[in-house]
């Protein structure tokens, strides 16, 4: 069943979920007027069938709360996945529930956690994205595979998969940034109420929708293997995936998980949560990260990886980010080549040099390649 994250012990609202209460109250007022009980029907017969009419994908209404006893439907109405391929659009869609056992089974990493800020920027930053057609990441080839995006909660992503393997990777988007998106402040107010939300309650109505979108895309056939990516406020949305299901995810600018989130799916054994969380989560860390200190929602759950740099993370950029994995990569793999050229040497009796700044950089670089040899 769905946990509904609470906030300070109640549920948020939105205009769209007070709308019919409002129709409620209406009809109430009616039924107590002369000749209700015997007024007529004002529509059409009681035979006519229901509108199956979805809302629109972009703005739908947030999903109803899972009941394991409900018959999946034919339709998904209240999804806002949204196919980005022909093959996706003629699939029978899956509703929001509880995973099973082989659909959980499917969660693991495949991707270098170092490698996933560059994705993320290129899918949404870089200036040919629109002609995008796939990533390479570590021999896979990920193309756009469905989108999501509500507006009323700011919650938006995508979910991109390798055909040859089926391996997806599920992206939670961060903050808009101003004149930079296409909702413009409208949407960077929405993303800010969200960030308080969490900040100052125990969640927001992302987690939520989030959850629900995460249980579709498990239950996906075409998707083998699954693992997610979260950036700034789309960090506690993967943090509280992984601490709820046991998926695995790599985080940046990551602004944590909120305490009373992590208990309540502890099951009672908060020490073993919290290793699951570190083996399950990588965290890159960049020295200087201001607004990660200001906003974030509570402690950091996943294993973290400082990236270098010194003060670089002021501006809490996705770009900076980027680069700064790609020159832990560079070191990993120079200190790489010179442990191999050290054994190599040692082997044919050649001296080896006194390794002193080697053992400074390795030292760096062994948090990062045991990151992404453990992840």
């Amino acid at each position: 069943m769905s946990d509904s994250p609470a906030f300070n012990g109640h549920a948020p609202f939105t205009v769209r979920q007070i709308r019919p209460i409002g129709w409620m109250l209406a009809a109430a007022l009616l039924c107590v007027l002369p000749g209700c009980a015997t007024r007529p029907p004002a529509t059409a017969p009681a035979t006519t069938a229901p509108s199956t009419t979805a809302s629109p994908t972009l703005s739908p209404t947030l999903p109803p709360i899972r009941e394991a006893a409900a018959p999946a439907p034919q339709e998904n109405p209240t999804s806002i996945l949204r196919p980005l391929s022909a093959a996706t659009a003629t699939q029978r869609p899956c509703r929001a529930h509880e995973p099973t056992p082989s659909e959980l089974s499917k969660q693991r990493s495949a991707i270098d956690p170092l490698r996933v800020p560059a994705v993320y920027t290129e899918l949404f930053y870089d200036s040919r994205r629109e002609s995008l057609t796939a990533l390479n990441a570590d021999g896979l080839l990920l193309r756009p595979y469905q989108q999501f995006d509500d507006g009323d909660s700011g919650l938006s992503g995508y979910v991109l998969k390798d055909d040859a393997s089926g391996h997806a990777l599920m992206l939670f988007k961060g903050m808009d940034r101003p004149f930079a998106e296409r909702d413009g402040w409208g949407g960077v107010l929405t993303d800010l109420g969200g960030v308080l939300a969490a900040k100052f309650g125990t969640g927001n109505a992302q987690l939520r929708l989030a959850d629900d979108l995460y249980t579709e895309v498990l239950c996906d056939e075409a998707i083998r293997s699954i693992e997610l990516v979260g950036y700034s406020m789309g960090s506690p949305i993967a943090n509280y995936l992984a601490v709820k299901y046991g998926a695995y995810a790599v985080v940046f600018g990551d602004m944590g998980l909120d305490a009373t989130l992590l208990k309540r799916h502890a099951h009672g054994d908060l020490p073993a949560a919290r290793a699951l969380a570190r083996s399950h989560v990588v965290s890159l860390a960049l020295n200087g990260d201001v607004l990660v200190k200001v906003f974030g929602v509570g402690d950091v759950v996943g294993s973290v990886v400082k990236l270098p740099g010194v003060l670089v993370g002021v501006l809490h950029q996705p770009e900076v980010y980027a680069d700064a994995a790609n020159a832990a990569m560079r070191e990993r793999d120079a200190a790489g080549n010179k442990a191999m050229h050290a054994q190599a040497s040692s082997t044919i009796g050649e001296p080896t040099g006194s390794g002193t700044d080697a053992t400074d950089r390795g030292e760096r670089v062994v948090d990062a390649h045991s990151a992404s040899a453990q992840h």
